[in-house]
């Protein structure tokens, strides 16, 4: 299966806890439910892949794909932040200058 661009910019997440050594399955429960929340803010449906994919590494653990929220959500914000173009529009009024 080839992979989407957002997925290779998640990765492993770049904003996990540095020198925590954290188990795979939970790992890409992390990564896989970023690059789905991100695939699906940038309108790409992931669903048929993703749910399968994190329920597979979560072994099911309902739990797990809770305790990976907070993670989750963090980064996902983050890098759809970074993907958002800077409102670099000028604001000001030029109905004063004379």
């Amino acid at each position: 299966m080839r992979k989407r661009p957002v997925d290779i910019r998640c990765g492993h997440l770049d904003g996990t806890r540095h020198g925590e050594d954290l188990h795979r399955g939970r790992t890409e429960t992390e990564a896989e439910s970023v690059a789905h929340i991100v695939c699906e803010a940038l309108g790409l449906d992931t669903r048929a892949y993703s749910d399968a994919y994190v329920l597979g590494w979560a072994d099911g653990d309902l739990e797990l794909i809770k305790s990976c929220a907070e993670t989750v959500l963090r980064v996902s914000r983050q890098i759809i932040t970074d993907l958002t173009p800077a409102d670099d529009t000028d604001h000001t009024d030029d109905t004063d200058a004379v």
